[in-house]
Parts: structure tokens; C-alpha cells; sequence
């Protein structure tokens, strides 16, 4: 029996041995043809790279809409309690009316994607963002209505076009590539926000406390120019 449990235990792990190289041979070989198949599809598909830049920018409008917006605004007062809860107060309400028009709006957008081309409603959106971006360049004070309207545009259309450049993508993308390529997507994403967390800090510290919009606004205008034109 002992002598029958050795050799049984031996060809158990030899089998498991050579199971797993022979798993590892095909989980190679499959990350491989996958590499290809994405480096092909990226290399030639227009859309899928301009989906990939869209991704970026858009997520880098998240940061610049809801951490910047409220940097921007508390610069205004002062560092008591009181005036940290005004500007805090400020900031909320544009949110909570933003989220209220991006809910009400989502269905008429995404509408819109499915009956619309996408070369108008991307170059439309993301027109209107880079033009109130720029415009927060003339605003003064957080407490004016023009600085109000201008911020809740902004915040409103950087929750639209998180819809309107998710239904771009998945509708260019084959059903076969659909997982690595919306990887990659959020990859860009996330590089959006890193970029714009760090590169928006730098021009708010040394430029000027609209830098950071200024910014999104030359990334928005390149897309649409990009999109639109080329």
C-alpha cells in the first residue's frame, strides 16, 4: 500500500507538472495573439485611438469639475470656519443642481448617441465645455451669478460627456476585443486624472488659479478639431 500511495503521489504531481506548462504554453500564446490583435487594431483604427484620447480628457474634466472647481471657489475666502463653510456650501449647490440636470438629461443624451452621428455630438459637447473652461478666465468672483452659470454648465456637460464618449467607444469596438480594449480605455482615463492632478496644480500655484481650465480647454479643442477635422 505505502509502496502503490508513493508512485500514485509521483504521477499526481507529475501530471499537475506538466498540466500547468502545458496551461502556461497556451496562457502565453493567447497573451500573445491578443498583443497583436490590439496593437493591429490600434494602429489602424482612427476611432479607437481618438476614443483612447476622449478618455483622457474626459476623465481629466472630473477632476478639473469637481477638485479644481472647489479649489477655485474657496481661493475667494478667507480660512475661518465660516468662510470655509460658504465656499463649501457654493461648491455643494453646484453640484447637487449639476447632478440633478445630468440624471434628467441622460436619457435624452443617450438618445441623442443612438440617432445622432457621433461627429456632432462630440464636437458640440465638447466645444461647449472648452468655451466655458476659457470662460471661467474672465470670471471674478465665485459669488456672481455669471461664475455660478458658467461652473454648473461645465460640471452638467463633463457628466454628459462621461455617456456620450462611453457609447462612442463600445460602439466601434468588436465584441472579440471588447475586454483589453476597454482596459485600455480606463488606462487613458487614469492617466487623465494623474496628469491633470498634477500638471492643473502647477499651473494653479505658479500661472494663474484658472490655469487648470485653460488647460482642459486646449485638450477639449484639440478633440473636437481632431475629431471633427481629421
Amino acid at each position: 500500500i505505502a509502496v502503490y500511495m508513493f508512485i500514485t503521489v509521483k504521477d499526481v504531481k507529475r501530471e499537475m507538472r506538466e498540466g500547468s506548462q502545458v496551461s502556461a504554453f497556451f496562457s502565453w500564446r493567447k497573451l500573445k495573439k491578443t498583443t497583436k490583435t490590439v496593437w493591429k487594431v490600434s494602429r489602424t483604427s482612427r476611432e479607437v485611438n481618438l476614443s483612447y484620447y476622449g478618455s483622457f480628457i474626459t476623465r481629466m474634466g472630473d477632476i478639473l469639475s469637481i477638485l479644481f472647481m472647489n479649489i477655485w471657489i474657496s481661493s475667494f475666502f478667507g480660512s475661518s470656519d465660516d468662510e470655509i463653510s460658504k465656499a463649501n456650501s457654493r461648491g455643494q449647490m453646484i453640484s447637487g443642481i449639476g447632478g440633478v440636470l445630468i440624471l434628467i438629461l441622460s436619457f435624452f443624451i443617450g438618445w441623442g448617441t443612438d440617432k445622432m452621428k457621433f461627429v456632432y455630438t462630440i464636437s458640440l459637447f465638447y466645444g461647449i465645455r472648452a468655451l466655458f473652461y476659457f470662460l471661467i478666465l474672465f470670471a471674478k468672483d465665485p459669488s456672481t451669478v455669471q461664475a455660478f452659470l458658467f461652473f454648473l454648465i461645465i460640471y452638467t456637460s463633463n457628466g454628459l460627456l462621461n455617456i456620450i464618449i462611453n457609447s462612442y467607444f463600445y460602439k466601434i469596438i468588436r465584441k472579440e476585443h471588447k475586454g483589453i480594449l476597454n482596459g485600455i480605455f480606463l488606462f487613458f482615463g487614469t492617466l487623465g486624472i494623474l496628469f491633470i492632478s498634477k500638471v492643473g496644480a502647477l499651473f494653479f500655484d505658479h500661472v494663474i488659479i484658472s490655469g487648470p481650465f485653460l488647460l482642459g480647454a486646449i485638450f477639449d479643442l484639440s478633440f473636437v478639431i481632431l475629431f471633427f477635422f481629421f
